[in-house]
């Protein structure tokens, strides 16, 4: 029988307590849900500071939704790319210290075209034993060599940064998302500055509770945009909505234009975010 593996796993995934399933939930209240008829407190969620269920985004994407169509309706290449995705894109520029900055659907999405695209060069990636699958899976596919380093450990990565001499990328997180610890990106920015390596930090789950009105991990550290090289964020956790961003040097964000698939490839993210930036920041 072919593709036999297909049950054969699913079965092992059950048996050893791994199996995935959705769950549907229902949204009563901020911070409360009723799954299958129980109401019960809602501590699993992204939304970490209530914004998504905040009266004023709500008002701002119902506005928003009368100014504009709901979808991008192509990719940013053709004819997806509006007035308000270039807006928002200078707002956080200018909010994070940064050249430039470009959107994409997801933080998965945006770390994986990272690895992409700079992996066209001759370059080799250094990642914290505990970064996030989307850049663990965006290495393995780019067919660079890569090396995982012990976890929050600058020392360990300055040894393995001694031994190269190609462009060396090194990733990390603010905040990381499984055991909620904090990255020693001041330390790490030491290192990385030293050896002439490039550090990216992944500022999904830092951005909106770390630094000065929510400006990341990166920001309440003390680092600038010429010591973190890219910095990619995300809207669909403490900023309440969805999509992702990347900040960089105007020539890499160009760069990254011109050679991320998924970027080009993909229709943009939907065209209701022209009223974000300000509504984001009137909250905090």
């Amino acid at each position: 029988m072919a593709f036999e593996f297909i049950a054969r796993q699913l079965a092992q995934r059950r048996e050893d307590g791994l199996y995935r399933q959705t769950q549907p939930v229902k949204w009563l209240a901020p911070n409360q849900l009723a799954i299958e008829g129980h109401r019960l407190c809602n501590f699993a969620s992204n939304d970490y500071l209530g914004i998504g269920q905040s009266e004023s985004l709500r008002e701002a994407w119902q506005q928003a939704l009368n100014d504009t169509p709901p979808s991008a309706s192509a990719s940013p290449l053709v004819c997806g790319y509006t007035d308000a995705h270039l807006a928002l894109e200078q707002a956080l520029a200018q909010w994070l210290g940064y050249e430039s900055v470009m959107l994409f659907n997801s933080g998965f999405a945006a770390n994986q075209a990272i690895c992409s695209a700079l992996a066209q060069g001759d370059i080799r990636f250094f990642a914290d034993k505990l970064i996030h699958a989307s850049c663990i899976e965006g290495m393995q596919q780019s067919g660079r060599p890569f090396r995982r380093f012990a976890h929050n450990d600058p020392a360990q990565l300055n040894r393995l940064l001694n031994a190269q001499s190609e462009d060396m990328l090194v990733l990390t997180e603010g905040i990381f998302s499984m055991d909620g610890d904090t990255a020693p990106l001041a330390e790490l920015a030491k290192v990385t500055g030293h050896h002439g390596a490039w550090l990216v930090v992944d500022e999904a789950h830092s951005l909106g509770v770390c630094g000065e009105q929510g400006r990341g991990a990166c920001h309440q550290q003390g680092l600038s945009s010429s010591q973190v090289a890219i910095l990619m964020g995300t809207f669909g956790k403490a900023l309440g909505t969805s999509g992702a961003f990347v900040a960089a040097s105007a020539e890499v964000i160009d760069f990254i234009r011109n050679s991320a698939r998924h970027y080009i490839y993909s229709t943009h993210m939907l065209k209701r975010i022209r009223r974000l930036p300000r509504c984001m920041l009137s909250i905090w």
